[in-house]
């Protein structure tokens, strides 16, 4: 279903792999995320499933891409950022709170601070 034609499909079956726990499926999940011509929607649930399943291989572009949700390019930027910024907070990696500082500044606009400082307050599920 990962290939479906259908962007919902795609989106849902991506969504029931990371709410199953299933990690063997990650690396699958992850190309639909890093696919630039996968549609936004899909690319952030795919995010959002590796977050649920505590994989923390993509920290880091994850980083990147919520720091774009400060002063977002398109529609892409803001949806993916806000995705990561979610998933950020699930994993909760130790220095959360100095990847998401740029975030949490006064010159970040209103919603992406609160979503940084809830991502920052929030407790992780995932082993350290």
């Amino acid at each position: 279903a990962l290939g479906d034609l259908a962007p919902d499909v795609r989106g849902r079956a991506i969504e029931a792999l990371g709410a199953h726990g299933a990690t063997r499926h990650a690396d699958a999940i992850r190309e639909r995320a890093e696919t630039v011509e996968e549609l936004p929607e899909v690319r952030a649930r795919a995010i959002l499933a590796l977050a649920a399943l505590c994989d923390r291989r993509s920290v880091d572009d994850w980083t990147r891409r919520a720091q774009r949700a400060k002063a977002p390019l398109d529609e892409a930027d803001r949806r993916l950022g806000a995705a990561s910024i979610a998933a950020l907070g699930r994993l909760h990696p130790p220095d959360l709170a100095e990847r998401l500082a740029p975030l949490v500044a006064k010159d970040s606009p209103p919603m992406v601070r609160e979503m940084a400082r809830a991502a920052i307050a929030a407790e992780t599920k995932c082993p350290r």
